[in-house]
């Protein structure tokens, strides 16, 4: 059953094109978030607004529920 799930898992993340994002150290998603707001490139801009939804607000508590921090 695991190994259906990883070979699943695996076929959708190689059905197309994904962005990878790392960030750590102190205050990562802030900072992180603050230098995609200063992008000008169209296509990096809806970018920002996927990684602002994805990612929830700062504050774990006011983060709404299905986002990384919610």
């Amino acid at each position: 059953m695991c190994t259906g799930l990883r070979q699943s898992l695996a076929a959708y993340m190689n059905s197309g094109p994904i962005v990878a994002i790392v960030w750590e150290g102190l205050d990562a998603v802030k900072t992180g978030r603050y230098e995609f707001s200063t992008i000008s490139n169209t296509k990096l801009k809806k970018l920002n607004i996927v990684v602002k939804a994805i990612l929830g607000a700062t504050n774990p508590l006011a983060s709404a529920p299905g986002t990384i921090r919610g």
